[in-house]
This record gives C-alpha cells, sequence and structure tokens, in this order.
C-alpha cells in the first residue's frame, strides 16, 4: 500500500495513484521474507491443483486477480501476477475454465499492454472468469499511474465493452476503484462515485450491444 497516493483531478476529484518509487527499497516483512519467482510459483502451484478438480464439479470458476499495482517487487518479492506472462502461466497450471483470471482492465494498461489483445487472448480461452473495468493513465508501465474517471485516461472504454461482446463474456464484471468526490467525503461507502462508474459502464454496455446489432 505504500506506493499509494492521492492525485487531483478534474472537479477537485481525489485519483489514487501509484508510484513505485514511494516502495522500492521497502525491506522484507519481519515474518514473511522475500521471496523468488520460483518459489511463488511453486507456492501458487499447489493450489490450483488441490482446488480446481472440486472447483469444476461443483460447476465453480475461480478467478484471481492480477497483482495491482503490478510493481516488480513487493517488500522484496516478486510478484506472479504482475506481468502477462504470469497470466499466461497460471492459466496453463491446470487446463480448465474453472482455473481462471479476473480481468483487470487497468491492470492490463498499466502493465503496457494493449486491453483489446489481452482480452482477445484469454477470451478465446475461456478464461476470464470476472472483470474489473476502470481507466488509468500511465506514466511509466508497472512504477507510475493514477486511476482516473472512466472518461479520462488510456483506454478506450467502449472498444473493450466490445471486445467482451466479442468473446462472447457472460460473467460479472465490476467498475471498481470509484473517485473520491465531494458528495463522499464523510461518507462510508464512496456511493457518488460507484453510482458514476456503474452508470458510465452499463451506457457503454447499450452502446456496445447498439453497436453490434448494426
Amino acid at each position: 500500500m505504500e506506493g499509494y497516493f492521492d492525485g487531483l483531478g478534474r472537479g477537485g476529484a481525489i485519483l489514487t495513484s501509484s508510484d513505485y518509487q514511494h516502495m522500492k527499497d521497502l525491506a522484507p516483512l519481519p515474518n514473511e521474507g522475500a521471496h523468488t519467482l520460483a518459489e511463488m510459483w511453486a507456492n501458487i502451484t499447489f493450489f490450483p491443483k488441490a482446488v480446481i478438480p472440486g472447483a469444476e464439479k461443483a460447476n465453480v470458476r475461480m478467478a484471481l486477480h492480477p497483482n495491482d499495482p503490478p510493481h516488480p517487487l513487493s517488500c522484496g518479492s516478486n510478484q506472479i501476477m504482475g506481468t502477462l506472462d504470469g497470466w499466461r502461466h497460471l492459466i496453463e497450471i491446470v487446463d480448465s475454465p474453472s482455473n481462471g483470471n479476473t480481468w483487470d482492465y487497468g491492470v492490463t494498461r498499466e502493465m503496457g499492454h494493449d486491453p483489446i489483445a489481452v482480452c482477445q487472448y484469454f477470451g478465446s480461452r475461456n478464461r476470464i472468469n470476472h472483470v474489473h473495468y476502470r481507466n488509468v493513465h500511465v506514466f511509466k508501465s508497472h512504477e507510475d499511474y493514477v486511476e482516473d474517471f472512466p472518461d479520462e485516461g488510456d483506454n478506450n472504454m467502449l472498444a473493450v465493452m466490445r471486445q467482451l461482446l466479442k468473446v462472447k463474456y457472460t460473467r460479472d464484471f465490476y467498475p471498481e476503484h470509484p473517485r473520491g468526490l465531494d458528495y463522499d467525503r464523510g461518507r462510508p461507502g464512496g456511493y457518488a462515485g460507484n453510482v458514476y462508474d456503474f452508470a458510465y459502464a452499463k451506457a457503454m454496455l447499450q452502446a456496445a450491444l447498439i453497436l453490434e446489432q448494426g
């Protein structure tokens, strides 16, 4: 969490920002230590192999969220879900639709990748089991970015909604991480920010459906 700080957006809105420079020198946690990428993968590999067969039988889809922020190291440890190669490797551990990911539109851009291509890769394999739908502006991939309003930032929100329709995605998606709006200050829950995001996402879905119909 040390990489996060409050930025200032339009109308005085508070924008969640992240900069790796704020946390790159953090020492390992005393009771945890630092772990190599190989150690991290060895640990995570145990879990899907143990759980996914039961998830398949119960018709449950598991969805692992990527590292967010996708900084290179966290307290000295490598991040297995901070790269696209890591996302791909995860779904190869157990070949099953129950072993999927939370496809985070924002993190995809934070890592410097084209969200449309990434959505096509995982969607065509039926491995997108949950979607986080938000926008960011990236200053340096993996290291420095700000979470914008959905109608700002580097992502084309309509284009990715259309791509989700093309890969026939039918499960949940969540417009997460609302901005800090005036109405929400001093009130728990971020309700106004969430209403803004959900309404915007609904509008993008309606527009995408209209365009798909012709």
